[in-house]
């Protein structure tokens, strides 16, 4: 149970160095066992060092700053995360074929619904949300390096009294990492790899989202649903930012009070019971009360075009179905509560993108109560071990496929805008095939070339998105698939 024990950790948070040192451990432990009931003889069990091995006595000199378990744990981290990658894919495969038999069963019961343009009583939802994560490198300032690409899906529970609207739960659906900011290519690969057109996307008014939900579904009646909270969140930070529309209280300042009282109003409810026409209106009566109080109305004009037409297009459908939510903060909770453990202070030590996955699909497992029985999951990786493939031994190391942007030979090289008048040594690019534009000759006319050897799929390679999208949707073996 060891190897199930330290799945489950690490789904809580536990660290590779943390859950290597317990199976380190748990391994000694047995091996002390059997020598002891092996041979004819009994071992004297050692008395454990008040320090361990390496470590200085006190002796009045120096101690180091870092302990002997410390120095243990950076060696000893490989063995947790080669777990990740030898049976994350085992419990998360069988978790998704759980959730498409779920799903397959949701589209069967509403397919007479959507026969008519209609929403089934229990669409598949979908709420969405980036997580951009900011690393500072080298005492500069922080920069987003890649980010988090989260979905969860909410599972529809009776109501609590006959007549009532469904209650929601949402579950994680499934959360991906990959280099850069929120771009839309970066979604059409979270939803290629979700599998299921869904009835129902909600999220922020972030453009990335937006842009991919058009594009990828094109052809289908997907329903999107923004965020209230964002929009509330949105119109706060504008009276922040713009200091007409604030008084000083102290050495504090505050919204304008008749401001703050007009964006009160706004709720679901409120929508729902005044519509369309009064929501317009609206925006009417906030940029008056804005510039009879003698600030702009540029402003509250600009946030107009962001939030008045997405909210007014689906007041229709939240008072049609009460159900719906209108936020995504089921999303933003399940972020904050399930995945804080495994990124505070280690957020940015990840590198490979592969098994910084692979530990999010830990999580999601987790989430899903997946890992709730031990023996349950015990058996799984049982059965993934008596595999054919495998003969009964421990499933081999997983190989990512993952294709990278092609690498240089070593006699080519690509220099990204070099002045050939500059004694600077030109930055090479190992991932960018040489152009007319960037193969550019240093003042000897000879192209500088640096000897690199193939990495992993990185979370700081800016051009592993685009060579995924290529891969896994535009392909030749991708387009040949029925």
């Amino acid at each position: 149970m060891g190897v199930v024990d330290c799945l489950i950790g690490l789904s809580k948070g536990d660290s590779y160095a943390k859950s290597s040192l317990v199976l380190r451990e748990a391994a000694e432990r047995a091996r002390e066992h059997a020598g002891l009931h092996d041979g004819p003889t009994e071992l004297e069990p050692e008395a454990t060092p008040a320090t361990g091995p390496g470590d200085q006595q006190d002796t009045g000199g120096p101690s180091r700053s870092e302990s002997w378990r410390a120095r243990q744990g950076r060696s000893a981290w490989h063995l947790a995360a080669d777990l990740v990658e030898q049976y994350s894919p085992v419990l998360f495969a069988e978790l998704m074929r759980n959730l498409h038999d779920r799903e397959r069963a949701l589209v069967e019961a509403g397919s007479d619904a959507r026969s008519r343009g209609e929403l089934p009583a229990k669409p598949i939802t979908y709420v969405l949300d980036e997580i951009p994560i900011l690393v500072r490198l080298d005492r500069g300032p922080s920069r987003i390096v890649y980010t988090l690409f989260a979905v969860s899906e909410v599972w529809w529970r009776p109501p609590r009294q006959t007549g009532g609207p469904l209650r929601r739960e949402h579950q994680l659906r499934l959360v991906r990492a990959f280099p850069g900011t929120g771009t839309p290519e970066a979604w059409w690969l979270v939803f290629a790899e979700l599998g299921t057109v869904p009835d129902v996307v909600v999220s922020d008014f972030a453009g990335s989202i937006q842009a991919a939900l058009r594009e990828y579904y094109a052809g289908h009646h997907v329903t999107w649903l923004p965020s209230l909270f964002h929009f509330d969140r949105g119109i706060r930070d504008m009276f922040g930012k713009v200091p007409e529309y604030s008084r000083p209280v102290g050495k504090a300042s505050e919204p304008l009070p008749q401001l703050l009282d007009h964006l009160n109003l706004v709720s679901r409810d409120w929508l729902v019971e005044n519509g369309v026409d009064r929501w317009i209106a609206w925006w009417d009566e906030f940029e008056q009360l804005a510039t009879s109080a003698g600030a702009p109305g540029a402003p509250i004009r600009a946030r107009r075009d962001i939030y008045r037409d997405s909210i007014a297009a689906v007041i229709p459908t939240l008072a049609a179905h009460p159900h719906l939510p209108a936020s995504n903060s089921g999303i933003e909770n399940k972020a904050r509560n399930e995945l804080k453990d495994i990124l505070r202070n280690r957020s940015q030590r990840y590198g490979n993108v592969a098994r910084l996955n692979g530990l999010l699909d830990l999580v999601t497992c987790a989430d899903n109560r997946l890992l709730r029985d031990r023996l349950e999951v015990a058996q799984l990786l049982r059965d993934d071990n008596l595999a054919d493939d495998h003969g009964g031994w421990a499933t081999r190391m997983r190989t990512y496929d993952d294709r990278q942007p092609p690498l240089l030979m070593d006699d080519e090289a690509v220099v990204w805008d070099h002045d050939p008048t500059s004694a600077e040594v030109p930055v090479v690019d190992p991932f960018t095939l040489p152009t007319a534009r960037t193969a550019l000759l240093t003042p000897t006319g000879v192209v500088h070339r640096r000897r690199r050897r193939r990495r992993y799929a990185s979370l700081r390679d800016a051009g592993l998105v685009p060579s995924l999208i290529e891969a896994r949707l535009f392909s030749d073996e991708v387009q040949a698939q029925p």
